[in-house]
């Protein structure tokens, strides 16, 4: 991630409008930061694939933290906003957008015109983009969330809160593509496989990936154990190993117990990039410690939480 500074900052303000889907793209989904609390009770946290792009969005718009917005996956939607103006800004993967045909960059906040046609761009790399207006978007909350049960359709509306906020960008882009290595802790069932086995090769991501997880393809690994196990607690990041002998990494809306052995977790800094990992291309594992784990957490943290604060407190940043 990168150091960016806004090239510009004014404030637009104006009535609610609504947002009507005429297509709703490729696993389109309202997420804000997800139910918490409710794990004993089958519903996992959900959230956004890509807390960064998501908490980046927010930023340039100076949303409060738990707003909700649109999250889509390689192909994005087709929308058309009802009343406003509105005021937007796309991040993460996604390329921008066109409004009526003239292109929209990413992370650069916009003006979004009643009866004007928005659809995202191209991603060249990486898998999940965000569209976010200023104020969010107001869903009926059920277990104290917005994050929708099922993803957009045709023909839904959804509504703006406001339309206020500052028109600006960043002039080199804060949003980078993952490395193609994840870093892990060991899981619970580590010893019932061979390590070399699983992290001597690069693994292909499949296309059977989604928010609930990532199946991958390579050489089956070498299972030590062959007891089955009963059901288990598993988070977002944990590495599980089907029958098959390849690796599943669950999502952010993945179920909350799994009776595959868990070869290991993927490190919390790491996790947005699971979200951006994309069918076709490879992937490695590297173990590490607890504490080069919470290391990583923290330098990734610091550098987040440096650019929203200056985003919020409108200081220009250094590029």
């Amino acid at each position: 991630m990168k150091d960016s500074t806004p090239a510009f900052t004014e404030e637009f303000s104006g009535p609610f409008g609504q947002i009507e889907v005429v297509r709703p793209g490729m696993d389109s989904w309202v997420v804000d930061l997800g139910r918490s609390g409710f794990r004993d009770k089958g519903v996992g946290p959900g959230g956004p694939a890509d807390r960064f792009s998501f908490d980046l969005a927010h930023g340039l718009l100076n949303n409060p933290p738990d707003q909700a917005m649109i999250e889509f996956s390689l192909i994005g939607p087709t929308l058309i906003s009802r009343g406003g103006p509105l005021v937007a800004v796309f991040t993460g993967a996604v390329e921008g957008g066109f409004l009526d045909g003239h292109p929209i960059p990413r992370e650069k906040t916009f003006l979004w015109l009643s009866g004007q046609s928005l659809r995202t761009g191209p991603m060249n790399r990486g898998t999940r983009g965000y569209l976010a207006l200023a104020g969010g978007l107001t869903i009926p909350p059920i277990l104290g969330s917005r994050s929708g049960l099922r993803p957009l359709q045709s023909g839904d509306l959804l509504k703006g809160t406001a339309s206020k906020g500052p028109l600006r960008r960043l002039e080199v882009r804060a949003w980078q593509p993952p490395e193609g290595v994840l870093r892990i802790l060991p899981g619970p069932e580590v010893d019932r496989f061979e390590p070399g086995n699983f992290f001597g090769q690069t693994w292909t991501i499949t296309h059977q990936a989604n928010r609930m997880g990532i199946r991958l393809e390579g050489n089956p690994i070498v299972r030590l154990d062959y007891r089955e196990m009963l059901s288990e607690p598993v988070l977002a990041g944990t590495i599980q190993i089907n029958h098959a002998g390849m690796p599943m990494i669950l999502g952010v809306a993945a179920q909350t117990i799994g009776g595959y052995p868990r070869i290991g977790i993927v490190i919390r800094a790491d996790q947005d990039a699971i979200g951006q990992l994309r069918p076709g291309e490879t992937v490695r594992f590297v173990q590490v410690d607890q504490e080069e784990a919470f290391r990583a957490l923290e330098a990734k943290t610091a550098l987040g939480n440096q650019l929203l604060h200056r985003l919020r407190a409108g200081v220009p940043l250094i590029g």
